[in-house]
């Protein structure tokens, strides 16, 4: 999740700019972090199947990217599809 988080922080701002520096002005790209959250561990193996995630597993592995990412300034998320 380490280096899924700084990555994605990196390539977001590589994309956006920094957050200090970002204005309605000189957006030209925006940045999308998706599958918000979750989306890669169906139950069954297949996509858009239900999902099961244990409160742990889902703050320690699969948030802190996310996080990372709105911190960088990420300005668009694409939802998952779980049920």
């Amino acid at each position: 999740p380490h280096l899924a988080g700084v990555l994605g922080a990196a390539n977001i701002r590589g994309l956006q700019g920094s957050p200090a520096t970002l204005t309605p002005d000189n957006l030209r790209v925006a940045a999308c972090m998706k599958h918000f959250v979750g989306y890669p561990n169906p139950r069954s193996g297949h996509d858009r199947s239900p999902e099961w995630i244990p409160d742990r597993l889902l703050y320690q592995y699969y948030a802190p990217p996310f996080y990372q990412a709105v911190q960088a300034g990420v300005t668009t998320a694409m939802e998952s599809y779980n049920e």
